[in-house]
């Protein structure tokens, strides 16, 4: 159906206000002039295609997208050599984070920093602390028996007549023991990093322990908003001290020692050792230190500096003096649990004291009279377990005479040794053991 120019033009104007009017309607782009436009229209003629034009009315433009129909000719992307703009045909190298200078005392395990980067960036110390995260300290139980033996020591010369009284210490066993693997946390995770409490009596930036509310002078009943561990490193960074440490410690809290200790005293008092027992529970690699490169620093932590001011007494002036110069950070800790309680209040372990106990008692035992000093390991239990199943001892020399009496030796040398037992042993000696020295005179004595 057609409509003549006539009709459109006799079609009565429409109010429209602008609030209403499209953006074509204003440029007056949508149809014939409005009455209620402010904007003043251009009347444009009529439209009369050609003959050239009237066949094509029912043809789409071209697409952009054909070829030759862009208005504005673009070149092919080349780059040449040497431009500033020039695409990368590869992608960026990965980030890669900062690794600092450090070191592992081989004897403590304890990790040493005196990287400047980690004394100037809070981050890079953050991040630093995170790392030595990953890495477990190993707490440990060591059982230790010494006895003292009392030794004269004579000397009988022409021009020497002299005598001396030793008390030498004598260690009868030094076991140590491992409980690493009772760890809760598994290999390869985090510990569960954390700060001091507020109301706990930490090094905060001084000399002294102090609590939270004291360093920033608060009374007690006003709250305060604890620092995280990212706070603590900016200030050791923003630190303008000569002489700083920054100290985190790992611990491993969830096993009563104390308990244990008794058992274990208990245990080797069971043998008829008599001298002194010491039970304690070290832990190793439990320390990450950060400390700043300087002069001062250095020499401080010197061994042959500070056995000279040892030797020379210089001590009695440099140790004050450093001791109220050095700004200590130690409220950091890595918490590596030997046991955890859950919601309902039970206790998850991998191993209680109890069943621990019961599980190494007869390996301990076996060490002790072993006068064994080293370490109790997963073997000494293999070798019970092979020694529960070892019948006795056999020899086959051709003469069952002789057989007979070696196999008799083996069971008098093991009786006397339980006798010595049950009669005690590693006492303390009060005897006196002379040593006597003749001959011509020197100058050398014991």
């Amino acid at each position: 159906m057609s409509t003549s120019k006539g009709d459109k033009k006799g079609a009565p104007p429409t109010a429209t206000t602008h609030a209403d009017m499209q953006t074509g309607d204003l440029l007056g782009l949508n149809g014939g002039p409005s009455s209620s436009s402010t904007i003043p229209l251009i009347h444009q003629p009529d439209f009369t295609p050609t003959t050239s034009q009237a066949g094509d009315d029912d043809e789409l433009p071209p697409s952009y997208d054909a070829e030759g129909t862009s208005l504005l000719t673009h070149p092919a992307h080349e780059v040449p050599n040497g431009a500033t703009n020039a695409v990368p045909l590869e992608p960026p190298p990965d980030f890669t984070p900062y690794v600092a200078e450090h070191y592992e005392n081989p004897t403590t395990g304890s990790v040493t920093s005196y990287d400047v980067h980690l004394n100037e960036d809070g981050e890079a110390l953050y991040r630093f602390l995170l790392t030595q995260n990953m890495h477990s300290p190993r707490p440990q139980v060591r059982m230790k028996g010494t006895h003292v033996e009392k030794h004269h020591h004579h000397r009988n010369s022409l021009n020497d007549n002299r005598s001396n009284t030793e008390h030498k210490t004598i260690v009868d066993f030094d076991i140590t023991m491992d409980f690493q693997s009772l760890i809760l946390i598994e290999p390869g995770q985090q510990g569960i990093i954390q700060v001091v409490d507020e109301d706990t009596k930490a090094h905060r930036g001084g000399a002294f322990k102090s609590t939270g509310r004291n360093t920033r002078s608060l009374p007690d009943d006003t709250p305060i908003m604890p620092k995280d561990i990212r706070s603590w490193a900016d200030d050791y960074c923003n630190d303008p001290a000569i002489c700083k440490e920054f100290v985190m410690e790992k611990i491993c809290p969830g096993y009563d020692t104390k308990y244990l200790a008794t058992r274990l005293h208990q245990l080797i008092q069971s043998t008829n050792y008599a001298g002194d027992i010491q039970i304690t529970f070290p832990t190793t690699h439990n320390k990450v230190k950060i400390r700043p490169a300087n002069k001062l620093t250095e020499l401080r932590y010197n061994k042959a500096v500070r056995w000279f001011c040892y030797l020379t007494f210089l001590w009695i002036i440099t140790w004050p003096i450093l001791f109220f110069m050095t700004r200590n950070y130690n409220v950091v800790r890595s918490v590596w649990p030997l046991s955890a309680v859950d919601v309902n209040g039970r206790r998850r372990v991998k191993m209680t004291e109890d069943q621990w106990f019961e599980y190494w008692r007869l390996a301990i035992r076996r060490a002790v009279l072993g006068r064994r000093q080293g370490k109790v390991t997963e073997q000494d239990l293999i070798e019970l377990a092979q020694e529960a199943g070892m019948p006795r001892m056999q020899f086959n020399t051709g003469n069952q005479f002789v057989n007979n009496m070696l196999g008799g030796a083996v069971d008098l040398f093991g009786a006397i040794g339980d006798q010595r037992r049950a009669f005690g042993w590693g006492r303390n000696d009060n005897t006196n053991q002379w040593n006597f020295r003749w001959g011509q005179s020197d100058n050398g004595w014991d």
